[in-house]
């Protein structure tokens, strides 16, 4: 191990710089700054779409950076898409990656973003899309003191921008 100029460079530089990260991380989550936690929820199709699928069972997990007056927020999440008609043998899904910024009014919220929509399924096997989206939505956050805040929310997605799905969701934040 050499000391230059104050600092410590180690051969084990990688291990030093993932132990950082998770300080800060770890800081940051135990000062309020920092959220996580997991989803559940489903995703119901509008218009055309609506006519191909129904409800879709969606789990996910997201993060949430507290700011002064904002939250910033992402999310991963996977749709299991079923079709509403008798199909069978049939498998699709929704990836959908969303960032975006929250604005609180109490324990109510009004959030808005872009998101990635990564959409693969039988109907249309030689080709997985990657749809540029954005999505609106409300929710509300109620806390379990000492344990955790329930996120309850109703997004408006707007996959590829011309179709819209409405996702209803609630999950734990830590």
């Amino acid at each position: 191990m050499y000391i230059v100029a104050g600092l410590f460079v180690c051969p084990e530089r990688k291990f030093m710089k993932t132990l950082m990260i998770m300080a800060v991380l770890a800081a940051g989550a135990f000062a309020g700054i920092v959220e996580y936690g997991p989803q559940v929820g489903c995703w119901a199709p509008t218009g055309d779409v609506g006519d191909v699928y129904s409800g879709n069972l969606y789990i996910g997990g997201q993060v949430l950076f507290h700011l002064p007056l904002i939250a910033v927020e992402g999310s991963v999440g996977y749709v299991f898409l079923k079709p509403d008609a008798d199909v069978t043998d049939f498998s699709g899904h929704i990836i959908p990656v969303t960032a975006g910024l929250r604005s609180y009014m109490g324990p109510l919220y009004a959030a808005g973003g872009l998101e990635i929509d990564m959409t693969a399924s039988d109907f249309h096997p030689d080709e997985d899309l990657n749809d540029f989206s954005g999505y609106i939505g409300v929710g509300i956050v109620p806390a379990i003191p000492f344990v955790a805040d329930i996120d309850a929310s109703a997004r408006l997605h707007f996959v590829d921008f011309t179709d819209m799905w409405v996702g209803v969701t609630v999950g734990l934040n830590f």
